[in-house]
Order: structure tokens, then C-alpha cells, then sequence
């Protein structure tokens, strides 16, 4: 059996590694974040567009970009594009928040990608009313906990500040 200070120094020096492995950077004033908004209805997106706008397009002094993108084929929401969209926004290194869907069984889809990526998931169907208002108020969460959070440029540092909203 290795001696104490052995494993101590090796464990030591494994965290040491991880502590620098993943994090985001501090944010810096060409840093851009962005916004995924997943349903198919228009008026949600352009809610959520309307609130980023009363914003100025932005969150804790960093600008924010809205990507919508839909979740249907043929007037009903579709599997295959939700997990699509959700792999899309987990891939771009500038996501930082997932606003959608508006049915729960596509949030069912979207969020085991989109949480196992760090990102916050703000659900359009946690929000009533009709899509406009759900579409603003989950932009509006999304806003809040960026601008709440220790580092805004962090997925887990938004999702954290969005337990308090």
C-alpha cells in the first residue's frame, strides 16, 4: 500500500487539474451569450424577442443573441427536431440558456440534452397564458438569472442564480 503523502500528492495534484478543466472564463466585454427559444408557435418567440428588446439586448452588460428555432413538423411538435434543436443549442459554446417547449412531453425530450449540457431550461409550459406571454416570461427568467448569477458567462452559475427567481 502507497504511503499517505503519496495518495495525498496525487490527489492533490488531480484536483489541481480538474479545478482548470471546464470552467468559463470571466466574463469580458466581447463575450455574447445566447438564447435558444424551441417552439413552433411564433408568438412565443416573439415574446421572448419583445422582453430581450426591453432588455436592450442584453444581461449583466453582456450582449445577448435570440436563436428560434421550432419544434414541429406538420403543425405537431415532432421528437426528432426537439432533441435536434436541444442538441443544438448544448453544442454551441455561447448557449446559455433553453427556452421551451410549450407541451410537457417535448420538454421531456429536450431537457435530459439540455441539462446534461449545464444549460438552464426554462419551460414555456411551467408559464400560463397564451405563447406571447409565455414567450416573455421565460426570457424574462432566462435575463434574471443571467444577470443573477456569480458568472454570467457560466451554465452553472445561471442555472444556480435561477433557483432564486
Amino acid at each position: 500500500m502507497p504511503p499517505r503523502s503519496w495518495v495525498s500528492a496525487v490527489a492533490a495534484a488531480a484536483l489541481g487539474l480538474l479545478a482548470g478543466c471546464g470552467g468559463s472564463s470571466s466574463p469580458s466585454g466581447d463575450a455574447t451569450l445566447t438564447i435558444y427559444a424551441s417552439a413552433d408557435a411564433p408568438a412565443f418567440a416573439a415574446g421572448a424577442s419583445a422582453e430581450l428588446a426591453k432588455h436592450d439586448g442584453q444581461a449583466a452588460g453582456l450582449p445577448v443573441t435570440l436563436v428560434a428555432l421550432g419544434d414541429a413538423t406538420g403543425g405537431h411538435w415532432d421528437p426528432v427536431r426537439i432533441a435536434e434543436n436541444a442538441r443544438m443549442a448544448s453544442e454551441d459554446s455561447t448557449s446559455i440558456a433553453y427556452l421551451g417547449e410549450l407541451e410537457p412531453g417535448a420538454t421531456r425530450i429536450s431537457e435530459p440534452i439540455t441539462g446534461q449540457a449545464g444549460i438552464l431550461q426554462i419551460s414555456g409550459d411551467e408559464v400560463k397564458g397564451n405563447p406571447s406571454e409565455a414567450g416573455a416570461a421565460t426570457m424574462r427568467k432566462a435575463l434574471n438569472a443571467i444577470d443573477g448569477a456569480d458568472d454570467p458567462t457560466d451554465r452553472a452559475s445561471v442555472r444556480h442564480a435561477s433557483l432564486g427567481n
